[in-house]
């Protein structure tokens, strides 16, 4: 996360063919998508499978059913497999994977951002 707030590629030794990017179209309705997801579980498996599964993925699969497939051979309960599934289309395959990641990085940071601006000054009730 650090790496993405810094403009940095957290993901730079990954191969090229999983570094397709999102179009604005998709990143935008991944963004909302992710609005209803727990962001924080959804990027540390997400970095799991990239980080250490990704290669037994073909680039070409649906991202939703390779993440699907890999949380369910780390025995996720499959009401958190569905949760954190919920939010991919289809239509994206795994070589945007990192790109889909980067969305949710910054999905994330931009709602904490609006958590912290809605907050209340410190030493008011």
């Amino acid at each position: 996360m650090l790496l993405v707030q810094m403009n940095q590629d957290p993901f730079c030794l990954v191969a090229k063919e999983f570094q397709v990017q999102l179009d604005a179209r998709e990143a935008k309705a991944l963004s909302s998508a992710l609005s209803n997801t727990n962001l924080d579980l959804f990027l540390i498996e997400l970095h799991e499978m990239i980080t250490v599964e990704l290669s037994r993925f073909d680039p070409r699969y649906e991202l939703k059913d390779a993440f699907e497939c890999y949380l369910e051979d780390n025995h996720v309960p499959t009401t958190s497999v569905d949760a954190l599934t919920d939010a991919l289309d289809p239509d994206i395959p795994v070589k945007k994977i990192l790109s889909v990641w980067r969305t949710a990085a910054k999905t994330s940071q931009v709602n904490v951002s609006a958590y912290g601006q809605e907050r209340p000054a410190r030493g008011s009730p």
